[in-house]
């Protein structure tokens, strides 16, 4: 066997550290508009809020998912100074950055499997190109952009398998035995990820590092040296003494909704659950994964009809190992009867190590040859992402600057442009410049292609989620429901328990409000409460609610009202009284902490626009809402 490079350990935090520096710019940018995020916020924001740790229930219904991401998100947001979009998101930020790490250290010790038919910078190079590969595909960093538990538990996954990498290769592979601080790191985060996602989600890493070490040096070896009694197990204690407490502050909601519903139900289906066909993940495992999935695919194929190309010990382990681990997790989560695409986030990463071992594999037997020719391919890459970044910049500046908001689709996302426009106009334009100049320095010319394409990733996917956000307008529906809130009123919002729309809105009304489940056979219209409703039940009430309600308002989401569409109406009534409706004025809006509620103006003329008040209850569910938006200079006036 030859020398073994080191694991390169500066150049991969270097490029975390720039990684997370970048996503700091723009996490906190796009507001919150989908309800899985929506649920994650509002539980830490209880948490800030009420102190409630052990089961913060988000208006009294129990949370989805263990408190782990909740608690450390919790934590930086006293840090940070409250909860908004930034200090709900930037947490997965930094996990996505840590895993990037994680994922290189595993590359490198499976690249090491390989050494006897490789030089010594395979290892190296491969550790490289997976934090490269990882960090640029887009489901990793789609997920990585949300305030979401999957990240949590992908890290947690990853660092069960990477403390398993920390026993060097030969012990591993010739000893059958793993050092007793890899045995203990890796129960330490079995058991995190327990916390995070729950018992099914402490399967995953043992599953794949028995698979994995089966595969290596066979699986009754690999399960003995895991399994073995050790005082490791007493981390397990950790998920069990919080499912105990949980259990004794929430009772059988809690386990109806933690034990049962996210875990039996999700597995076995049934009511109110996504259930998908068998192929989802097919499909989903694409997008997920792209570009490199179907270039790790095109690379299996070809390797198959090519032997000769590669040792038996590194056929197996650059093409059959990953191959079989990847094949088989996709398979396990493929028995869920609940199937989302971010169930494939903790897999990602194995498409990432099988891709960064083959291209190292093949550029080390390509020799020089191949890798110049090689460089000219990189360089010709370089020059296009410069290209396509100094495009994007100036085009970013225009469109923030007001040139086409004329057009009315833009005219309403104009304030999501700017806010991405002011973050990475300068950005692209520096970076493109950078990229045009000649470098013959192979790692600096690999360096700066791997930091344009995360910035055009940055830009793509915070630009679209941005002007989504902006479409959907939660945060200016809030506004308009709080705008609305008279003296000493209450908030309920009437809805099916498993209706999920309302979340973010929810999320940014931050105070409680009542829920009232639209299975009550009767409803009785309360005094001194504003309520929220779907304007379809409202519809489908009977004259005596009719007779009960005093004003009533419609609004719904800008892109629906664009399309003119009335499908996800939302309609906003009080009881009556006696105090006339035109003498009423609304106090001043304040948040949970009593200082007054923060929305620039922009989102106020939006949030104007988005409301119709109605004189005629009757009437509400029927009236047209106007789809022209204010022009913007109307607006900031």
């Amino acid at each position: 066997m030859g020398v073994t490079s080191k694991f390169p350990l500066l150049p991969i935090l270097l490029g975390a550290c720039l990684y997370l520096s970048l996503q700091a710019l723009v996490v906190g940018v796009p507001a919150i508009s989908g309800s899985s995020e929506a649920r994650e916020a509002q539980v830490i924001d209880v948490i800030g809020r009420d102190g409630t740790w052990i089961l913060p229930l988000r208006n009294g219904v129990v949370p989805s998912k263990p408190p782990l991401y909740h608690w450390l998100g919790a934590l930086f947001s006293r840090v940070y100074g409250g909860v908004d979009e930034f200090a709900a998101r930037f947490p997965c930020q930094l996990y996505a950055a840590i895993t990037i790490v994680m994922v290189s250290l595993v590359a490198y010790r499976f690249a090491v499997l390989t050494q006897t038919s490789q030089g010594p910078d395979h290892p190296r190079r491969s550790a490289l190109l997976a934090g490269a590969i990882l960090s640029l595909s887009y489901g990793f960093y789609q997920l990585g952009c949300q305030a979401m538990v999957d990240m949590t538990f992908t890290l947690c996954t990853w660092g069960a398998l990477s403390s398993v990498a920390l026993t060097s290769a030969s012990m591993w592979r010739y000893e059958g035995r793993v050092s007793p601080w890899s045995r203990c790191f890796f129960w330490l985060f079995v058991s995190l990820a327990a916390l995070a996602r729950g018992p099914l989600g402490a399967a995953l890493p043992i599953i794949l590092t028995a698979l994995a070490g089966g595969c290596a040096i066979g699986l009754r070896r690999t399960l003995w040296e895991l399994l073995r009694p050790t005082l490791c197990w007493l981390f397990i204690a950790i998920p069990f003494c919080w499912y105990w407490l949980a259990y004794q502050q929430g009772g059988d909601a809690f386990l109806e909704r933690q034990i049962f519903f996210e875990n039996l139900k999700r597995l076995s289906g049934g009511e109110y659950v996504n259930t998908e066909a068998w192929w989802f993940y097919l499909p989903s495992f694409i997008r997920t994964t792209f570009p490199w999935g179907m270039i790790t695919l095109f690379l299996f194929i070809r390797a198959l009809y090519r032997p000769e190309t590669v040792s038996y010990r590194g056929r197996f382990v650059i093409l059959w190992l990953p191959a079989i681990v990847l094949c088989s997790a996709i398979a396990l989560v493929s028995l869920s009867s609940g199937k989302r695409h971010s169930y494939l986030l903790p897999l990602i990463p194995l498409v990432a190590i099988q891709l960064s071992v083959e291209l190292s594999s093949i550029l080390e037997r390509h020799g020089v040859v191949g890798r110049r020719a090689l460089m000219q391919v990189v360089r010709r890459v370089e020059i296009g992402l410069a290209c396509f970044l100094l495009a994007s910049g100036v085009g970013l500046a225009l469109l923030a600057d007001g040139a086409f908001a004329a057009h009315s689709l833009m005219a309403t996302i104009q304030p999501a442009v700017e806010a991405i426009g002011e973050r990475l106009a300068p950005l692209f334009l520096v970076a493109a410049l950078v990229g045009i100049l000649n470098y013959r320095s192979v790692d600096r010319i690999c360096y700066l292609l791997w930091i344009l394409g995360v910035l055009s990733m940055t830009g793509i996917v915070n630009l679209g989620a941005t002007v989504k956000a902006e479409l959907k307008g939660f945060d200016a529906m809030s506004l308009v429901w709080l705008t609305l809130r008279g003296p000493h009123e209450e908030l309920a919002v009437i809805k099916h328990p498993f209706d999920e729309y309302f979340d973010p809105i929810l999320f940014y009304v931050r105070r409680p409000v009542s829920l009232i489940s639209t299975e009550d056979l009767v409803f009785s219209c309360e005094a001194r409460m504003l309520y929220a409703a779907r304007a379809s039940w409202l519809s489908e009430q009977s004259g005596d609610v009719f007779r009960q309600i005093e004003t009533v308002g419609l609004m719904r989401e800008r892109w629906l009202s664009i399309k003119n569409d009335t499908s996800k109406d939302l309609v906003f009534f009080r009881c009556k009284s006696e105090r006339p409706q035109d003498t009423f004025e609304p106090p001043p809006l304040q948040d949970a902490s009593g200082s007054r509620y923060r929305m620039p103006a922009i989102e106020r003329a939006h949030a104007r626009d988005a409301l119709l008040v109605f004189k005629n209850p009757f009437d509400a569910w029927r009236a047209p809402v106007s789809d022209e938006p204010m022009h913007h200079s109307e607006r900031e006036s």
